[in-house]
């Protein structure tokens, strides 16, 4: 189509269903029919309070959505910000930062899109949630955070972070809040993990040790913790701690931290947990595999992602769920043998057995499902 043809196109389509006209501009690219989609809104913006991505169009687009600068150019526009159709609270989180201004009326918007997702949603973003209070000057992302974690313990305990000052004012508005068996639970919660994390502390000087000697320095510390029962895992709160074997404890490959693996029984489903110093890189990782899982299964495609649980609980410490049955693709790559084939071989036996070929498929669509760029990182692993 010429580009004179298109100002008549989107007149039309407004005319049988402003929501059609948003999403043309996301199809075609043509400058003119933007143009005339963005006038279209500012002149209506009733007609299309309902569609969350013509809300674009009431801002000075700098690139995608989520980089939009806010450029109010009436009052009036302020009403229907503030009762838009609520975005994903991924994007909502962003109206937080230092670029969109702090206008008020965008950030009461944001403010209520998170009220009215399930707390189960914006649990899943509580990374990004709490890094939005680095730039909370009015304490719009204060009031919901407090709110949510008064519905859910379990995102309350999440919300642990080396971001002194304005999370240290949060937390304590948190806790606070808490009373009776909920604060009771709380303390329990952070004492009981304090003493496990601890560990990773005191085992720093053995790192240069062998590892006989780091495990013995480790059976010894936790030889004196005692389980409090009922205390649930970080990073996979559906269940509760009744036991920790004191024997399972391993030291972990590390140059500069001192992570190490402990075996927790609990009474569903079960899980490891693992502390280490670098977790919020991990959860934003695992995050985007989360999402590409979804993204998968959705359109049907057989790939394999274990987006396993990773939570930061304090400064230098934090607890990682264990891939159960797997094995790293650097642990192969060190294994004894010259190919990726003998390492099967020797693991699954002959390529004609029921154990090799299930192996192989599994390895396949693990691999595949990652980017290229990661194969050869041991962070990766694979699912037998």
């Amino acid at each position: 189509m010429l580009e004179s043809t298109w100002l008549g196109v989107v007149r039309t389509a407004w005319e049988v269903d402003p929501a059609i006209t948003v999403y043309l501009t996301e199809r075609f690219k043509s400058p003119v029919a933007h143009a005339e989609v963005q006038n279209l809104v500012w002149s209506n913006p009733d007609r299309v309070v309902d569609t969350l991505e013509a809300l674009i169009f009431l801002t000075r687009v700098q690139g995608a959505f989520c980089s939009a600068v806010l450029c109010l150019e009436s009052l009036r526009f302020c009403q229907y910000i503030i009762v838009w159709a609520p975005v994903t609270p991924v994007i909502a989180v962003t109206f937080f930062e230092r670029r969109h201004g702090n206008d008020p009326f965008l950030l009461q918007y944001a403010h209520r899109v998170l009220k009215q997702h399930p707390v189960d949603l914006t649990f899943f973003f509580v990374p990004q949630v709490v890094q939005a209070l680095r730039f909370d000057d009015l304490g719009y992302i204060a009031q919901p955070i407090l709110e949510i974690a008064r519905v859910s313990q379990f995102f309350c305990h999440q919300i642990e972070d080396p971001m002194k000052l304005a999370l240290d004012r949060m937390t304590d508005m948190v806790v606070d809040s808490l009373s009776g068996d909920t604060r009771a639970f709380y303390d329990r919660e952070f004492g009981f993990f304090e003493k496990v994390t601890s560990i990773s502390g005191k085992l720093k000087p053995f790192i240069k040790k062998l590892k006989s000697e780091k495990k013995a320095m480790i059976d010894e510390e936790m030889a004196k913790i005692v389980v409090d029962v009922g205390v649930h895992l970080f990073s996979n709160p559906d269940g509760s701690v009744i036991d920790i074997d004191n024997k399972s404890g391993q030291p972990l490959q590390s140059h500069a931290k001192a992570p190490f693996m402990a075996t927790f029984k609990i009474l569903k489903p079960s899980s490891k947990l693992v502390t280490t110093a670098e977790s919020r890189q991990d959860v934003l990782a695992l995050q985007i595999i989360a999402m590409f899982k979804n993204i998968f299964t959705s359109i049907g495609l057989t790939l394999y992602l274990f987006p396993y649980r990773v939570t930061a609980t304090a400064a230098g410490c934090g607890v990682i769920d264990v891939v159960p049955k797997a094995t790293s693709r650097d642990e192969m790559g060190r294994a004894t043998v010259n190919e990726l084939l003998d390492f099967f071989i020797s693991k699954y036996g002959g390529e004609e057995t029921v154990a090799f070929q299930r192996a192989r498929i599994n390895f396949v669509q693990t691999m595949a499902a990652l980017h290229p760029a990661n194969q050869g990182s041991s962070q990766w692993e694979y699912y037998y």
